[in-house]
Order: structure tokens, then C-alpha cells, then sequence
């Protein structure tokens, strides 16, 4: 994960940490599969909806391979993380769905 005020230097700092992983990873004889590894973008901003896909044309490329962008949803440690969800939506989502457990009880 990083963060940062400009899409592409976000792009060139987790290129980075990729090579550094990649790097470990074949010191311990570790391989990853890039093939599963997507990227997922999400912004503060204003009216990002408008301006996602512009930034979603950034590539973070890992070993001559580019990774994909997610323009779903990404689900991380079994929480489904969606970038097109303002805070609040977000919070009325996960609201409803406490509501609805706590009716099932």
C-alpha cells in the first residue's frame, strides 16, 4: 500500500517495493503469482468518480508485466473494499447490513 498526492509517483513507489519483494522473495527460493495481483485505487478527492479512470491508466508494471486495476471492488482480509464508495455510502452499507444481522438475532 502507499500513498501520495500524485498518481504516478504512487505507481513508482509500490514498483519499487515490488522489486524489493520480488527480490526477498527469490533469496528464500519464494516465488509470487502475478497473475493474482491486481491494484486498486482510491482517492480523497472531490468528484473523483468523474477523474478515476484517467487515473486508472497509470500501469504499475512488476517484472515486464503489467498489473491490473480493480475497478470493482477488491475484498482484503475478507472486508470487500469498493473505490467508487464515498465514506458515507460505505457507512450506510455496512450499517445496513449490521442492522440486518442484528434482526436475524
Amino acid at each position: 500500500m502507499a500513498t501520495g498526492n500524485d498518481v504516478n509517483h504512487v505507481v513508482w513507489i509500490l514498483e519499487r517495493c515490488a522489486a524489493k519483494s520480488i527480490e526477498w522473495a527469490c533469496r528464500r527460493r519464494l516465488q509470487f503469482d502475478t497473475a493474482k495481483t491486481e491494484a486498486a485505487l482510491f482517492t480523497r478527492r472531490l468528484g473523483h468518480r468523474k477523474n478515476i479512470l484517467y487515473k486508472m491508466t497509470a500501469k504499475i508494471t512488476v517484472r515486464n508485466v503489467s498489473i491490473l486495476y480493480n475497478a470493482q471492488a477488491t475484498r482484503w482480509l475478507g472486508v470487500w473494499m469498493n473505490a467508487y464508495l464515498t465514506f458515507k455510502e460505505h457507512h450506510n452499507r455496512c450499517m445496513k447490513k449490521a442492522r440486518a444481522a442484528e434482526d436475524r438475532l
